[in-house]
């Protein structure tokens, strides 16, 4: 089971206060902006909540991560990110890997949450939820 430091719990509680402010703004102003406010803030809230094996199944329910993990999968993205100790452009990961820089530059789109995977569910990386969210 999964469990949260007292720094991810106060991430999270600060974020239910910061919904409820945005969503009693939303009733009494009718604002689509404290709507939007509302929804970011519980997309956050669901990415502090969810355990790594959450992001695992929803990778492979959706269709369009499940490809970009094949595809940087199948031209050695994930090899050549691991082996570098520094940050990587894609004009770089285009010219390693070979491939278009067109699909370099869009792939890691979709790819972000693998990232976050990644990073909370490594106890060898130091992870900040409030950097990631």
């Amino acid at each position: 089971m999964l469990r949260l430091e007292s720094f991810e719990l106060q991430v999270i509680q600060s974020l239910l206060k910061d919904i409820k402010k945005c969503v009693v703004k939303f009733e009494t102003t009718n604002s689509d902006l404290a709507r939007v406010q509302a929804l970011e803030n519980c997309l956050k809230l669901t990415t502090a909540l969810e355990h790594p094996k959450d992001v695992i199944l929803k990778l492979f329910l959706s269709p369009t991560k499940a490809m970009a993990v094949k595809i940087a999968h199948d031209i050695g993205l994930f090899s050549i990110l691991t082996k570098s100790e520094t940050d990587i452009s894609c004009e770089v990961l285009s010219t390693q890997s070979g491939a278009h820089p067109l699909l370099v530059g869009s792939l890691p789109l979709p790819l972000y949450f693998l990232i976050f995977l990644l990073l909370v569910s490594s106890p060898n990386i130091p992870c900040r939820s409030d950097i990631i969210l």
